[in-house]
């Protein structure tokens, strides 16, 4: 099955790309998934216009009674960090794909997972330089830079040693 974002050729029955590690997904069965509603959804704006052309002139945003606002929302505070990118790696493609292209040319790989002590080791790629890190525990964290320069960092949330799958995320 060809994967449509990078034209790579997979084998029959693999759910995730070999290439880029996204999921394998067939294009008529999806299109045809969304064609019903999305037909919904154009008939009744359709009928919204119709009904909004035909209102009497005396509806008025005038004659609307007037409503204020009393909430104050308290701002967000500029340093806490967001996730950018949460991700599932294995060794097992029939769990999880090996490797993700997660922001900014980052792709993330897993090598191994062992269980005493229990950590993992990674693969960093950005514009084919690659970095590797070992013994990676839960909730170690890495800094790594994208292709633009941004700074992020990687964190491991979920060690799996039996299925050898690692769940990770990428903050700002």
């Amino acid at each position: 099955m060809r994967q449509a974002a990078c034209g790579h050729d997979n084998p029959n029955g693999a759910r995730f790309c070999r290439r880029c590690g996204r999921r394998l997904v067939e294009s008529d069965a999806a299109a045809a998934r969304w064609r019903f509603p999305l037909r919904v959804l154009g008939f009744a704006i359709l009928v919204l216009c119709i009904k909004a052309w035909f209102l009497p002139a005396s509806v008025s945003v005038a004659n609307l009674p007037i409503v204020q606002a009393t909430t104050t929302l308290d701002p967000m505070p500029v340093s806490s960090p967001v996730t950018l990118y949460r991700g599932e790696l294995s060794r097992d493609d029939e769990i999880a794909p090996k490797n993700a292209l997660t922001v900014d040319g980052i792709v993330v790989e897993l090598e191994d997972a062992d269980s005493n002590p229990l950590d993992v080791d990674v693969e960093v790629r950005v514009d084919g330089i690659k970095r590797e890190y070992e013994d990676l525990r839960l909730g170690d964290a890495i800094h790594l830079t994208g292709r633009s320069g941004r700074q992020y960092r990687f964190a491991v949330d979920h060690i799996d040693d039996e299925h050898e799958t690692l769940r990770f995320t990428l903050r700002d």
